[in-house]
C-alpha cells in the first residue's frame, strides 16, 4: 500500500508539474484574459513582477511585458485603446507604484506617447493596461478585490 500511495503522489505531482508547465508558457497573459476579457499576445517577454497583499487571487500586480515591432498590429487589435493624455490615470499609476514599492527604473515614463485601457469591476477590482508604443512596453496594473 505504501508503494502504491508513493506512485499516486508523484504521478500527481509530475500530472501538477505539466499542467503548470504548458499554462505557465501563457501565464499572466491567459489570467488577463479569463479575468477581464482582454487577449494579449502572448508572445511576450515578461521584464518585471511585482505582487502586493496577494492572497487567493486578490491583491496588487504588476507586470511589465516586452513585445517586438511586428506584434503591434495584435496588441491594437487586442483592447479597446484610449490614445489621448490622461493625467488622472497618470497621477493613479504613480500612487499605486509608490505603494508597491516599485523601483524608479521600472516606472512607466508617461512623457513618452501612450495608449492605455482602464476597466473596474462592481467589486471596485482595477485593471490598468499602458502601451508605451514606441519602445513597445506593456505595463499591467491589476488591483484584485
Amino acid at each position: 500500500m505504501g508503494r502504491k500511495l508513493c506512485f499516486i503522489i508523484l504521478g500527481l505531482i509530475l500530472m501538477s508539474g505539466i499542467v503548470l508547465f504548458f499554462f505557465g508558457r501563457k501565464g499572466y497573459i491567459e489570467v488577463l484574459k479569463i479575468n477581464w476579457g482582454i487577449d494579449l499576445p502572448s508572445s511576450s517577454e515578461k521584464i518585471y513582477y511585482k505582487e502586493h497583499n496577494v492572497s487567493l487571487g486578490d491583491g496588487e500586480y504588476y507586470m511589465i511585458f516586452q513585445y517586438e515591432k511586428n506584434q503591434k498590429e495584435e496588441l491594437l487589435s487586442s483592447a479597446p485603446w484610449i490614445s489621448y493624455r490622461n493625467n488622472e490615470l497618470e497621477a493613479s499609476v504613480q500612487k499605486i507604484l509608490k505603494m508597491l514599492e516599485v523601483e524608479e527604473t521600472y516606472w512607466i515614463n508617461f512623457n513618452d506617447e501612450y495608449l492605455y485601457y482602464f476597466s473596474e469591476k462592481e467589486d471596485h477590482s482595477k485593471l490598468y493596461i499602458i502601451w508605451n508604443q514606441k519602445d513597445m512596453l506593456v505595463y499591467i496594473l491589476e488591483y484584485i478585490m
